[in-house]
């Protein structure tokens, strides 16, 4: 098992306003639903991106069906549509298919597609940009019904990706964001190694809980995203 010393200090927020299309080198598209995909044919052909789509081969097989119906039956007129038929079909040939477990780069961003169990080809992105992991998770299921998430185990997962996670004295803040409301997570101060067990802990609990993301909000650490 590889362990990650992983600690970020003087974390910058990107806004909006200073990150336009035109600069984004890839777009990892998690599933197939309208709320996370129908957007990807207007980015691709209305807007400056320039960059490279990823989803996985039955993400876009259904993607591609799913929103051709969804421009058929919707109440929208034409002339009030985000994109055409033609704008789908054409941004759809660019569209890169890939496998679960398959590592791909770009632009010296690194990314591998695990799957997700919230649908069929449903993926979470594990994505290393410099030496820093974030796990971008999107929906995903715990159930057993349903396709199985192949990270049911969040506190094994950090552990097998990050191992010891080194601390320093900064206020450690985390935030909960759940259907756009954020919560603060009362400030944590580990400055030991051997409080590095409570901190995974922790933080284990709150995904199990919330069972959504977890986000830093100061100069600290992306353990998860």
């Amino acid at each position: 098992m590889k362990f990650v010393n992983l600690v970020i200090h003087n974390l910058t927020v990107l806004r909006s306003d200073e990150m336009g299309p035109a600069r984004i080198d890839a777009l990892l598209v998690t599933h197939f639903h309208v709320d996370h995909a129908a957007s990807v044919p207007y980015i691709m052909e209305r807007t400056t991106f320039k960059g490279r789509v990823f989803m996985t081969h039955p993400t876009k097989a259904i993607y591609k069906w799913l929103l051709s119906d969804y421009l058929r039956v919707s109440n929208i007129g034409d002339e009030d549509q985000l994109y055409s038929e033609e704008d789908l079909l054409n941004s759809f040939q660019r569209i890169e298919a890939i496998d679960y477990h398959q590592q791909v780069e770009v632009e010296g961003i690194k990314f591998i597609g695990y799957n997700a169990g919230h649908v069929l080809g449903a993926a979470m992105f594990l994505i290393e940009i410099a030496g820093v992991k974030i796990l971008y998770t999107a929906d995903y299921s715990k159930e057993e019904d349903r396709y199985k998430s192949e990270f049911l185990d969040i506190a094994s997962f950090l552990e097998g990706q990050f191992g010891y996670v080194e601390l320093n004295d900064d206020d450690n803040k985390i935030t909960i964001n759940m259907d756009g409301i954020t919560a603060v997570v009362d400030t944590m101060k580990f400055d030991a190694e051997s409080d590095n067990e409570a901190f995974k802990k922790r933080v284990t609990e709150i995904m199990e809980r919330v069972k959504m993301a977890i986000k830093p909000v100061s100069d600290i650490y992306e353990l998860a995203l």
